[in-house]
């Protein structure tokens, strides 16, 4: 008690003082300060609970919040900012950089509001701006962007576009836009104008959403950390591999640009998994190693590119751990967060006073100071921007020697403000930040831009003219180049570029460098008569190597008599008078061995200097001492051309990127024309002409003159060479055309054959001409082959040199078996010689010129009749599978070919896919071993129809063969067996001709071509060719309305005879339509369909909404009928509770489930999950409901043209007008330690949409719930944890699992603006009242309502729940009241709750009723009516309540104590308790119940009702009744029965005041009885024969309740019927005698069929006689015979056991009599 009162008596100082002390005065810190983040901010302990509410919460992501506070406020009313004194500006040693960044990576800044913000800063004396290009977004891409990364190569395209794609993922309101190589250069070169220099800034490896996306869509799997979007796992060699190839791209560039600092980010990684940064995850998985490889890996690069690295400082050293490795100390830390240990656990970032001992540079970035781009965002002022001051970091470090200080601009919500707004919005911000920085050499060079306000300083040439001695003058033309050496000097490191300007020329430059000459001796045998072929010494070319060094060699001879000697030796001087002699021989094969010297000269040194004009203009290149002048001249070329009359001619100018092309006639305007495009046309008169075609510049420099002199003429057409056109079906040559040339030929396998062809003349009318002539002005329409009529198909191009897999191997027609290139080349229509070349008309609509290689031929068909409505023709033939005479067949291989019509309902002809129906529609075809193409069908449409699809569907044929003399076969199809695969080959608008085609040789196999050849022997295709009727004046026509726009959204017409209308009682019935076919021309019985999914060619915006057919008329002609729909794709579903809802395609009303791809949006209060495969939406709220929720979803199909269509679906989810919410949807406190117990049931809440009426607090999901709700909870044992929620209504029930010991609960509830509104605590322990009606049992009690708060003003509130003492607490879940408020008509959902009959609710806790009570046990009478008023009479207060209590329990009495001591929100009724009302309201009623340890099962008005441990609604009333309702819980029940509250829709005033009628009613509820009259049940038995005439009759009776039911069983009809059974008489079939209910004062009759018996009695003996064994067989007369028939079977079925007997024969007895028969057996 001690502790309770200590706890109450600070609960009441909290109460009394919260308003007017200060809120400081309950914090924990010395100061109080604001917190600010994404995550929750519930404070841990329970004194600081009650605090914030005077406080504003921030909220921003570490880019946005710095170190976590919040600024002071800007400045006091009525203050001057110019009394705020500015800081020093005095130079300071070591701090260098004064910087302002820009997160231009989040959100797209333009190049003039970036210049904006440059000014800005240049003015304020920062000399250095940061473009956060990659921040998030990546908005700035270089020209070239390829990759190659681990030997795989990345287009600029793919790369580019993958990036773009991540930005506006990212972003997608507003930013589409990235900045280009070329803006950033004119960025950078404004910037230098200003004294500015630019550092770029792209973060990695965290902050990468645009990079990771692009990754994605370059098929890279598993590249992030965790489950985050924006950080790639640094663990992930891939994903380094890349992201640091894509990285040195820029550092490249931007080195390239002069850049002297990068900065690479490295912060928060992971900061979008569970809203927090996860470098103690890294330290504790080992992956921080890693993190540290990457830093120094990308620092290194930037090292390496001459630019120092920066990096922002959270992830450096990470909670001081130095043991994961060693960073890079060069790297600058830009020093903007302390992190949050002050304020919460977990993110423990390096102070700066540590990093600085460590020996990294510091920039002041204090979080502090940022201005931030978001709702509620910190926007740091102008006053408080002049209190910066360099010395002070983020963690209240001083810090003495800062290397710079930065001001950051942040882009945490890119859609607040535009660009160009925030350029202006922080003009005095920069101004007021610049003011308080000290002078630094960078900042010395642009005083005067600060103090003017402008730049007097002209701007820079960056291509001066150079003051020189020693130049040198090189004049190119674009594209043209020159050479110039440098002798005697190597001058390849000896340049000067500072005048050089790569855009006008391009220089290389390559030097060499001077070699010393050396020779090299080799030794040689040498044979001796070879060198010494002089009498004197005589000098060779080798040498005699002497102490170390070479001498040349002399050699002679001499003869002495008749022998010859061979002398050589050296000269040191090399004279042949000073030889001194080293050897002799005297056989001329003696060799010696002597030197052979090689000199290498030596090599001056040289350079060599390449020149390369680029573009006009002049530059200047330094090598040594000689300077080239580099004149770069436009390109300037001249052309002769000749062009003949009305022939046109392109000018191929080559413009590159970034200019511009124009054409002027200087000479002969009368005689050509020039477009802009370059086309130049010439009249029909002789002459010249010229046209000059320049190409300049964007800037307007002239880039090159292309001058054209031109001679116009007329052109000889009878020189022209013919074209040649030649006529196949397709591999077989058409020999039969008039007036054709032939050239023999030769196959591949040497056959000769000769090709048939025409020569088209150029002088042929009307073909030179610009309209050419149509081919079938030369190859005619039709004409024969081998005595068959053909038809001419198409022609086409054939490249003959171009290799294909057909039989030719080329596309040149050729008659090789199964040469078919009817599809090869270029399809065309017309010839003509126009331009001085011969062309054709292509199928592309276009003219293209016929080269040397072209094969033109004009293809042929034959017309095959299996389709009625449309023609259809082959180039192959076949026998028709009906049986009709043929060619040849060969009966064991064999394919077929079959067709079907399909009309726009759905109708076919034939009307089945079985042989009998598709014979006449078949063709059958030789197979061949290696499989066979269709090759070519074509299909025309009639007058009639016309084709808009045809599928294909492959399958198993059986045909029967027969040889019919002369050669000739009769093919009969006799079975199909289809594979059920159909697939589109073809599809199109609507079309008179279509063809389908594989080749028949080498068939394509792939997707629907599969269904297009035949690869087994037998094999069967079925073409299914779509049509749809023209409009003629006898066709019907039918069409589908919309009925709210009554716009027709499909019409289709019925081709029939003259006369056919629509049955006049075509209508509909029901759902459906009646009377509604029609015969069409061919016969077809057609059916016009009602249902939409069967009418596949209606748009899918219609099959795939939900619809209903409401109408159907016809036209007084009858030649018109109408179907109307309604369309509706709005569905409104209600949520009663917090578990996950499903809604399927059913629930939608989409019948049709065929689309080819679901897109789901997202929602506001929950997550959807989809399930594509069985169309399964599952929506789970992740927070309470604060409004109607609401979701797309998108369906994509196709419209009747086959287009993509999409069809948007709105989902709304309705929260009901209570909603229970499981433990999972409280937010925990930080440092809390609520931990789960038990385990979720994982079920779904029962799937409702408005207007289901469906009970609104009650689900089958709980209705077996026997512990906690859903059977989990949270549990805490820590004073001071603390759970929250937010909600919006008008009150909130919160329910626990209590027990003996539980603990207490400290409850705050808080508004809008967080304005205190309740405090309440409350003792969940279930401690005992007074009696035994407030005495509960041990162990837990479920679901427990601990605190009810039903009062608070509509709106929006917050409730905090802290664990109050040491003992344990138990949270199951919180119910919410009324989140849309509906009390009257355009309140929100009032119409949809009143669908439901849930409109406008009264919500009464049956606690505060009016109670009666009365004890039930002692009235002894049986019947109700007899005590109805003496229970009336003894009622507590009867006249006055609206309840009653009752009792029948012995052990218990009803007392004052059950509502004084027993549960504050709610009743419990013990075992044998009832509660009844009088209930006047004629609306549905419903009562809060739940079962207090177990479930109950109680009743309601006598009816068994089933209620489990879970708080819900439960119907006690239903619409339009009124009376008494008593609900019992049983003398059996084994757990207490709780009721809470009682909901009445829209009627405040549902009960009255108890009556004696009450009372009655509530007896007869509570079982007790009133005596009831008794009467007898008869049943009369007629026992009658085969004829139904009554043979005997008996009967059965019983005594009981007038009006119930009696029940004869059917073994009592059974007993009565044998006793009265005459002599001779039998039951037929007693087992068809069932039970028989008759009603106490009725009787009925019951027939019970007998019949005459007749006997056989039957001796089984031995063959000499002995007796064995006997039968007695019976029959009943069930017929008109006089005889019994006992068979043989039932004779020898008696034969006793081990015996056994020949044939027998049956025997015939007379009914009534007995016959014997004696059966030898053995």
């Amino acid at each position: 008690m001690k502790k309770l009162k200590k706890t109450l008596s600070l609960f009441l100082t909290v109460c009394m003082l919260v308003g007017s002390i200060s809120v400081t005065a309950f914090a924990d810190e010395p100061q109080a300060e604001n917190i600010t983040s994404e995550n929750n901010d519930t404070l841990k302990k329970v004194q600081t609970e009650s605090d914030a509410q005077t406080e504003n919460t921030t909220s921003a992501d570490n880019d946005a919040s710095g170190n976590m506070q919040t600024e002071p406020d800007a400045q006091a009313e009525g203050e001057n900012e110019a009394d705020v004194a500015p800081q020093s500006t005095t130079a300071v040693n070591g701090y260098d950089y004064s910087i302002t960044m820009v997160d231009c990576g989040r959100k797209y800044y333009s190049v003039e509001s970036l210049k904006s913000i440059i000014d800005s800063s240049s003015e304020a004396g920062m000399h250095y701006v940061m473009l956060a290009v990659g921040n998030d977004g990546l908005r700035f891409l270089l020209k070239d962007m390829s990759l190659e990364v681990n030997g795989k190569s990345y287009t600029s395209k793919q790369v580019s576009t993958g990036i773009h794609n991540g930005n506006v993922a990212y972003n997608s309101q507003t930013d589409q836009k990235e900045l280009t190589e070329s803006d950033m250069n004119t960025i950078m070169a404004y910037a230098y104008t200003k004294g500015v220099e630019i550092i770029p800034l792209i973060n990695t490896p965290g902050h990468m959403d645009a990079i990771i996306t692009c990754m994605k869509e370059l098929g890279m799997t598993n590249v992030t950390y965790s489950t985050s979007t924006r950080t790639i796992d640094v663990t992930n060699s891939e994903a380094v591999a890349f992201t640091q190839a894509l990285l040195q791209k820029y550092i490249t560039y931007f080195a390239s640009k002069g850049c002297t600092l990068f900065n690479m980010g490295a912060d928060e990684y992971g900061n979008d998994v569970n809203g927090t940064p996860h470098f103690s995850d890294l330290q504790g998985n080992g992956g921080y190693k890693n993190y540290i490889e990457y830093l120094n890996d990308v620092a290194g690069k930037i090292e390496k590119a001459g630019m120092k690295p920066m990096a922002f400082n959270d992830g450096i050293y990470y909670n001081r751990k130095t043991s994961y490795g060693t960073i890079d100390s060069n790297i600058i830390i830009c020093y903007w967060s302390a992190g949050w240990g002050n304020e919460w656990s977990g993110y423990n970032v390096a102070s700066a006073s540590f990093l600085s001992q460590q020996g990294f540079k510091l920039i002041n970035t204090h979080g502090d100071y940022y201005w931030v781009l978001g709702k509620n965002k910190n926007k740091v002022t102008e006053s408080k921007a002049r209190q910066f001051n360099i010395n002070s970091f983020s963690g209240d470090v001083t810090i003495s020697n800062p290397a710079g200080a930065m001001f950051c601009i942040w882009s945490d919500d890119p859609t607040e403000k535009k660009d160009s707004d925030v350029a202006s919005s922080v003009k005095n911000v920069i101004s007021a930040f610049g003011s308080t920085l000290p002078e630094t050499t960078a900042r010395e060079s642009h005083k005067n831009v600060k103090a003017g306000g402008t730049d007097p300083t002209p701007t820079p040439n960056p291509n001066p003219t150079p003051d020189v001695k020693n130049q040198e003058n090189i004049t190119l033309e674009i594209g043209g180049t020159d050479t110039r050496t440098q002798e005697n000097v190597n001058n390849q490191n000896n340049t000067d570029t500072s005048n050089y300007d790569d855009t006008i020329a391009k220089v290389t430059v390559k030097g060499t460098d001077a070699t010393v000459g050396e020779d090299k001796y080799t030794s040689e045998s040498v044979t001796c008569s070879e060198i010494a072929t002089n009498p004197s010494w005589t000098k060779t070319k080798y040498y005699y190597k002497k102490d170390g060094n070479y001498y040349p060699v002399y050699a002679k001879y001499s003869s002495e008599y008749w022998k010859t000697y061979y002398y050589y030796g050296y000269s040191v001087n090399d004279s042949s008078t000073d030889v001194s002699e080293v050897g002799r021989a005297g056989r001329y094969w003696t060799t010696w061995t002597l030197y052979r010297k090689t000199t290498t000269p030596g090599v001056n040194a040289s350079t060599e200097i390449k020149f390369e004009g680029v573009t006009p203009g002049t530059t200047y290149y330094k090598v040594g001492d000689i300077t080239y002048k580099i004149e770069v001249k436009p390109i300037a070329k001249t052309e002769n051309k000749t062009i003949f009359f009305n022939q046109s001619q392109s000018l191929n100018v080559q413009v590159p990127d970034g200019c511009t092309v124009s054409y002027e006639i200087t000479n002969g305007n009368n005689l050509i024309t020039v477009d802009n495009n370059g086309n130049v046309t010439a009249d029909s008169k002789e002459g010249s002409a010229t046209v000059i075609a320049t190409v300049k510049k964007a800037s307007g420099t002239v880039y090159g003159t292309y001058t054209y002199n031109y001679t116009i003429t007329r052109e000889d057409l009878t020189n022209v060479t013919p074209l040649k056109l030649e006529y196949w079906i397709t591999n077989a040559v058409v020999e039969e055309v008039e007036g054709t040339l032939s050239e023999p030929r030769k196959n591949t396998n040497g056959t000769d054959y000769s090709v048939y062809y025409s020569n088209i003349l150029a002088s042929t009318p009307n073909i030179a001409s610009a309209d050419g002539v149509d081919v079938t002005s030369i190859a005619p329409e039709t004409t024969a082959h081998k005595g068959r009529t053909i038809y001419y198909w198409r022609a086409r191009a054939l490249d003959t040199k171009k290799a294909n897999n057909s039989s030719s191997k080329t596309e040149q027609q050729t008659n090789d078996n199964g040469d078919d290139e009817t599809f090869s080349g270029k399809g065309f229509t017309k010839i003509r010689y126009y331009n001085g070349e011969w062309e054709i008309f292509t199928e592309n609509k276009s003219w293209i010129s016929v080269s040397g290689t072209d094969e033109l031929v004009a293809y042929y068909r034959e017309y095959i009749k299996v389709t009625d409505e449309v023609k259809s023709y082959a180039a192959d033939w076949g026998n028709k599978g009906d049986g009709s005479q043929g060619g040849w067949l060969d009966s064991n291989d064999y394919c077929t070919l079959s067709m079907q019509v399909v009309y726009e309902d759905g109708t076919t002809n034939p009307s089945s896919t079985s042989a009998s129906d598709l014979k006449t529609k078949t063709m059958v075809y030789g197979y061949w071993p290696n499989g066979r193409g269709i090759g070519t069908v074509m299909l025309d449409g009639s007058d009639n129809y016309e084709i808009y699809k045809v599928s294909a569907e492959t399958g198993e044929s059986k045909v029967s063969i027969a040889s019919v003399g002369d050669g000739n076969y009769a093919a009969t199809a006799t079975e199909f067996k289809w594979d059920a695969n159909e697939q589109d080959v073809w599809e199109g608008e609507g079309s008179d001709s279509v063809a389908i085609h594989n080749n028949g040789k080498y068939p394509n196999k792939d997707g629907a071509y599969a269904n297009l050849c035949w690869d087994e022997n037998k094999e069967a295709i079925l073409l299914r060719i779509y049509v749809r009727a023209k409009v003629t004046d006898d066709s019907l026509t039918v069409h589908y309305v919309d009925q709210t726009t009554q716009q027709a959204f499909y019409n289709y017409n019925i081709a029939v005879k003259q006369g056919t209308v629509f049955d006049a009682n075509f209508k509909k019935q029901g759902n459906v339509l009646i009377n509604n076919t029609v015969q069409n021309k061919q016969g077809i019985t057609q059916t016009v369909q009602s249902d939409l999914k069967n009418m596949t060619e209606i748009g899918a915006q219609y099959r795939y909404g939900g619809y209903d057919f409401t109408n159907a008329v016809r036209s007084k002609d009858g030649k018109e009928v109408w179907l109307y729909y309604t369309f509706n794709n709005t569905h409104k579903f209600v949520a009663d509770f917090g578990l996950p809802l499903t809604i399927n395609a059913d629930n939608l009303g989409l019948a049709d489930t065929s689309w080819e791809k679901a897109t789901v949006g997202k929602a506001h209060y929950g997550t959807i999950k989809q399930d594509t495969k069985n169309h399964i939406l599952t929506y789970t709220a992740n927070q309470a409901f604060q409004g109607i929720d609401s979701f797309t979803l998108t369906l994509v199909g196709r419209d009747k043209e086959g287009k993509e269509v999409t069809i948007p679906h709105t989902i709304y989810i309705y929260p009901a007008t209570t909603v229970y919410y499981e433990e999972n949807l409280f937010t925990t406190g930080d440092g809390s330690k609520w931990e789960t117990i038990g385990n979720a049931t994982g079920e779904k809440q029962t799937t409702s949409k408005i207007g289901d009426q469906a009970q609104y607090g009650y689900d089958k999901a709980y209705s077996s719930a026997a512990l906690n709700s859903n059977n989990s909870a949270i549990t805490s044992v820590t004073q001071g944890d603390n759970v929250s929620f937010t909600f919006k209504g008008t009150g909130f029930d919160l329910d626990a699992k209590c027990d003996k010991n539980s603990g207490y609960l400290l409850v705050k509830v808080t508004g809008a603006n967080d304005e205190n509104e309740k405090f309440m605590l409350v003792n969940t322990a279930s401690l005992n009242g007074e009696s035994d009606l407030t005495t509960y049992p041990e162990g837990d009690l479920y679901n427990v309502p601990v605190i009810s708060c039903t009062d608070l003003t509509y709106g929006v509130h917050k409730v905090t729940v802290t664990h109050a003492d040491s003992k344990p607490v138990t949270l199951d879940g919180y119910k919410v009241y009324n989140t849309l408020l509906s009390k009257s008509e355009g309140d929100a959902a009032y119409s949809e709750y009143k669908e439901d009959l849930e409109e406008n609710p009264s919500f009464i806790e049956v606690r505060d009723l009016n109670f009666g009570t009365i004890d039930l046990k002692n009235y002894d009478s049986k019947y109700a009516s007899d005590i109805y008023k003496q229970v009336y009479n003894t009622i507590t207060d009867a006249q006055n309540c609206n309840a009653v209590i009752s009792n029948k329990n012995e052990n218990i009495s009803v007392t004052k104590d059950l509502i004084d001591n027993g549960p504050k929100n709610e009743v419990y009724l013990h075992p044998g308790m009832s509660l009844t009302l009088n209930l006047e309201t004629s609306r549905v009623v419903q009562l809060g119940l739940r079962g207090l340890q177990t479930g109950v099962d109680c009743t309601i008005n006598g009816t068994a009702q089933q209620v489990s441990t879970t708080d819900m609604f439960y119907k006690i009333k239903d619409q339009g009744t009124t009376g008494t309702v008593t609900i019992s819980n049983p003398e059996t029940s084994r757990s207490i029965l709780a009721v809470t509250k009682l909901k009445v829709c829209d009627d405040p005033n549902a009960l009255g005041i108890v009556s004696e009628d009450t009372v009655l009613d509530m007896l007869h509820n509570t079982g007790f009885t009133d005596p009831v009259p008794t009467a007898d049940a008869t049943a009369n038995l007629n026992l009658v024969d085969y004829t139904g005439k009554t043979i005997a009759s008996t009967s059965l009776t019983a005594n009981g309740e007038q009006g119930t039911d009696a029940t004869f069983t059917a073994d009592q009809i059974k007993s009565a019927v044998t006793s009265a059974l005459p002599e001779g008489y039998a039951v037929v079939d007693a087992s068809k005698i069932a039970d028989q209910t008759v009603k106490y004062g009725e009787s009925a009759d019951v027939n019970v069929q007998i019949g005459k018996v007749a006997t056989l009695k039957v001796t089984y003996k031995k063959l000499f006689g002995k007796t064995v064994g006997t039968a007695t067989l019976t029959g009943v007369q069930t017929s008109a015979g006089s005889k019994y028939s006992f068979s043989a079977s039932e004779i020898k079925k008696a034969v006793p056991s081990g015996y056994w007997t020949i044939k027998l024969w049956g025997t015939k007895v007379k009914y009534g009599t007995t016959g014997t028969l004696t059966v030898n057996v053995f």
